[in-house]
């Protein structure tokens, strides 16, 4: 990556962070506890001004349906969430289901940006291609609550690593500040996860 990409990586992490930053402080002082405190101050960057760019396509289309995808972490969070609801665990299945819907949320802005990047947001591994359709083989079904959540503690990880990998090789820094935006998203998760691992390890 050469310096001006760097400047220009430097300066979207900066802008985002100084929002989060500023969203932080706006809670303070409210009801809401600090692991219920979310990124929903920090707005998504808009999709203006984005358009056809078949090499953004193929290296943002794999978080969207691929195995390892935004698809499969809403499935994922949504049958973890019924299973802790059973369990009589409804503060763990609670937190569950709003990941899944954040998670949704990401599914629902990658979509619109990989059809304005050239593509209809088909649910395969590289939209518009007709082939490695989604199939749900990557979703955990396990059943026991702490290999639940090291599951998705394993999940969130593998997606920030992934969205750190796509910023080193986008170039257009529009989508670049969408999808750092995301990870921001999947770093609170992970914080979530470990603080219920946690939990869970000292009852």
């Amino acid at each position: 990556m050469d310096e001006n990409k760097n400047m220009e990586m430097r300066d979207i992490s900066r802008l985002l962070e100084e929002s989060r930053a500023a969203a932080a402080r706006a809670e303070k002082g409210g009801e809401e506890t600090e692991k219920d405190a979310s990124l929903r101050g920090v707005p998504y960057p808009p999709l203006d001004g984005i358009g056809e760019d078949q090499a953004a396509l193929k290296i943002v289309s794999p978080a969207y349906a691929g195995d390892e995808g935004e698809l499969t972490a809403v499935l994922q969070y949504i049958y973890q969430h019924i299973l802790f609801d059973a369990m009589g665990k409804r503060e763990y299945a609670d937190t569950l289901l709003k990941i899944a819907i954040s998670e949704m949320k990401h599914l629902e802005i990658l979509g619109s940006l990989i059809y304005r990047l050239g593509a209809l947001p088909v649910y395969s591994y590289l939209p518009p291609y007709p082939i490695n359709y989604y199939c749900a083989r990557s979703v955990s079904y396990s059943r026991t609550p702490q290999k639940m959540i090291l599951d998705d503690i394993e999940a969130e990880q593998y997606a920030i690593d992934t969205y750190t990998k796509m910023l080193r090789r986008l170039k257009d820094e529009r989508v670049a500040a969408i999808i750092q935006r995301i990870r921001m998203d999947e770093e609170e998760h992970l914080a979530r996860f470990k603080e219920i691992l946690r939990e869970m390890t000292s009852q």
